[in-house]
């Protein structure tokens, strides 16, 4: 399955949730946590057993209770295209997960035609919900010559706690998620080379099932994507490394008297190096390369009481 940038143009101002965007897909549903942070269920299946990569880049949650699942590292409003490879993923596409493979890329540059000075893109969205007085915002800018082009990408989603059909405030389901990216790209005679760098800021994001919130995720991102195109065939490599900061605690709303936080720091890094080379005989096409994926979690528990 493969979602548009048609599609997925039509949804962006219906859901604050980046998952919510393949709710129309047959065969999956999801596990609903905070406002920003479903996490996909292929045929029953979840968590690690789906494969999700974020612009070339795997990347699993830190968090013990998943409150930053994957796809919630990138904003609904920063996406091109998604693909959704259900079943046991080949092994050119990592190969090691069961449920399915969940592939997310932003939307490809473009480049000023020959002879034309300068392209100029934007694009400006907003919404507002009145339940949880919930709204946002984004705003992309790009410009480009022939060979070179320079993007921006940020949004603000927020919400309130909202209300049942009676009325009732739930508490804890407040959230907001600041995202920011920048691309620059390089296009010369078949040669495409991609420098990304993103942020993303979520201060508070509410839990009403858990017995915590989120009360702080900070991510960090780059990655190098080049692609080249040859007489003998085409090379397609990456090199990424993803930081993140988590904090736990209880949100104000819930009225704790005891505070509880925990704290996680977490990375994922690693390459991809692919070779596709053509064969004259049958139109077949011969597939080789490494890939390296390493992830590090480190969780500690503050003491909440100095008593021995």
């Amino acid at each position: 399955n493969s979602i548009s940038a048609d599609d997925i143009a039509k949804k962006q101002s219906q859901v604050s949730d980046t998952a919510k965007l393949l709710e129309d897909t047959a065969g999956m549903s999801f596990q609903a946590g905070g406002g920003v942070s479903s996490i996909p269920i292929i045929r029953g299946l979840n968590d690690t057993r789906v494969k999700i990569e974020v612009n070339g880049m795997t990347v699993n949650s830190i968090c013990p209770n998943h409150m930053n699942p994957a796809l919630a590292s990138i904003d609904r409003s920063n996406i091109g295209s998604i693909v959704i490879l259900k079943g046991i993923t080949p092994v050119r596409m990592g190969g090691d997960s069961i449920a399915g493979t969940i592939s997310v890329q932003s939307a490809k540059p473009k480049f000023a035609e020959a002879g034309e000075d300068f392209l100029l893109n934007g694009k400006l969205s907003s919404f507002y919900r009145s339940n949880g007085d919930a709204f946002g915002g984004s705003v992309g800018l790009g410009i480009a010559n022939e060979f070179a082009r320079l993007d921006y990408t940020g949004s603000d989603t927020q919400s309130k706690n909202y209300q049942d059909g009676n009325g009732t405030v739930i508490k804890s389901t407040n959230y907001e998620n600041i995202n920011q990216a920048f691309a620059l790209s390089f296009n010369y005679d078949d040669q495409l080379l991609e420098i990304k760098g993103g942020q993303q800021h979520i201060p508070y994001q509410g839990f009403p099932t858990a017995r915590m919130d989120l009360t702080n995720n900070d991510s960090l991102f780059g990655n190098i994507h080049y692609n080249g195109l040859f007489d003998w065939g085409n090379v397609d490599s990456l090199l990424f490394l993803e930081h993140t900061s988590h904090t736990m605690d209880y949100l104000p709303d819930r009225d704790a008297t005891i505070f509880m936080p925990m704290e996680t720091r977490g990375k994922n890094y690693g390459y991809k190096l692919q070779f596709e080379l053509p064969s004259d005989e049958d139109d077949n096409i011969f597939h080789f390369g490494s890939e390296f994926h390493g992830s590090v979690i480190n969780d500690y528990w503050p003491a909440t009481s100095t008593v021995p």
